[in-house]
């Protein structure tokens, strides 16, 4: 039976903006705005992939092959934790090597790395109790940290009202369709988006501003 469009779109959406390539753009946007030796760039953005996307996912496929689970995507809120577990164990192990290979930014990049586990850590606390949607707190925080190091100047927060509008519309748009993704592909309830949209932005905020504290409020809004 020949499924709904609308389906195979949520699975495309939910496919390209998973939390598992966002490491990616991420590391690769902030390696682009940090450094200009080509070399160092790759360095970040290989470190950044491998502990934080392709690790996670090898020991995603693992679980999912022993447990026989039905999907990486892991529906049954039980099943997350061990994959939570250690997917934090790997990002910490990537927040911990750019130190180790003594890179000129290492403790930005390794701020922003915590940020990451940090939200896993709590993401992972949740959902002993409820299945809140990991595909919200990715893109969201994913978003806000983009957004922090779209400054005019780098590791300070951008003027509110000097952001370009083209910027806020594209993540709240990213945003909302992967909110839209998760619910048509019943992976996730409304609320389950929505608070993990919620966490995204306000505890990455949080952690920003404890790293890189807002250094002029005036300048800043």
């Amino acid at each position: 039976m020949k499924q709904p469009a609308r389906i195979n779109v949520a699975k495309v959406l939910s496919g390209v903006l998973n939390p598992l390539l966002l490491p990616l753009f991420v590391f690769g946007y902030c390696a682009h705005v940090l450094e200009s030796d080509v070399r160092v760039k790759l360095i970040v953005i290989s470190i950044g992939v491998f502990f934080f996307s392709i690790l996670p996912l090898l020991i995603l496929l693992i679980v999912k092959r022993r447990h026989k689970l039905s999907s990486i995507d892991i529906p049954i809120r039980e099943d997350r934790i061990r994959p939570f577990l250690y997917g934090i164990l790997s990002m910490l192990t990537g927040s911990a090597m750019f130190i180790i290979v003594g890179l000129q930014n290492a403790e930005v990049y390794q701020a922003l790395a915590l940020i990451s586990v940090l939200n896993a850590i709590m993401a992972a606390v949740i959902t002993t109790r409820w299945k809140i949607s990991i595909h919200s707190i990715s893109i969201t925080s994913a978003a806000v940290i983009i957004y922090f190091m779209s400054g005019g100047s780098p590791l300070m927060w951008p003027q509110f009202y000097g952001t370009p509008i083209y910027l806020v519309i594209a993540f709240a748009i990213l945003i909302g369709l992967v909110m839209w993704s998760r619910v048509v592909l019943k992976h996730h309830t409304p609320a389950q988006v929505i608070l993990g949209t919620i966490f995204g932005i306000v505890f990455t905020t949080l952690q920003l501003l404890i790293y890189f504290p807002v250094r002029d409020f005036e300048n800043f809004v």
